[in-house]
């Protein structure tokens, strides 16, 4: 049976991509509305405008167009996505571009690409020691014995810690002398930078 061929013509939100089977003798097609959404129309509600699209067309829209928007350093350009949630592509004012939900940005949860939280840890850095990382409680994945700073090799415990860029590593026969010189060292080599380091 012949047919008009509707492929790649619009109609309202629809975009007819193929053509699909023959019901009852009516032709449907094989349609893609703005949103995403994907279904077979028939043809001759497509040609009398009868059909438009998926039926959001006539539902409110719940994007919120937040583009030329400012979210801290962040500036909303354009969406690069609508599913699963709706995603902004955003330029910070460093000049890197990221890709930001909306959920996210509305909510004060993204400001920066990144940067503001690096400067800050920067800052908090003190002649290439960050005191608030070295004395942070939390151990490595790696870490076996319990004790920050302290690994185990062979038969010896080693004690390392971060100063001023550079690694002090000792050997000890015990884990209790290499966590009291691991105590030792912090007391000694961090509570002078705490002090000195700036305000964040």
């Amino acid at each position: 049976m012949n047919k008009k061929d509707l492929t790649g013509r619009v109609f309202g939100y629809w975009t007819v991509i193929k053509p699909g089977e023959a019901i009852k003798g009516r032709q449907t097609w094989l349609c893609r509305c703005k949103c995403g959404n994907e279904k077979y129309v028939y043809g001759y509600s497509l040609l009398s405008g009868d059909s438009k699209s998926c039926g959001c067309l006539g539902k409110p829209s719940r994007i919120v167009d937040l583009s030329g928007k400012r979210f801290g350093r962040l500036t909303a350009k354009k969406i690069v996505s609508k599913r699963p949630q709706v995603m902004w592509e955003c330029v910070c004012d460093c000049g890197k571009t990221v890709n930001i939900s909306a959920t996210n940005l509305k909510a004060g949860k993204a400001k920066s690409c990144g940067c503001i939280n690096a400067e800050r840890m920067r800052s908090l850095s003190y002649e290439g020691t960050n005191p608030l990382s070295v004395l942070s409680p939390k151990l490595s994945k790696r870490n076996t014995t319990g004790v920050k700073g302290v690994s185990r090799e062979r038969k010896k415990y080693i004690m390392e810690i971060m100063f001023k860029g550079k690694r002090i590593r000792e050997r000890y026969d015990t884990l209790e002398e290499a966590a009291n010189r691991r105590k030792e060292l912090e007391r000694e080599l961090y509570s002078n930078i705490i002090k000195k380091a700036p305000a964040s």
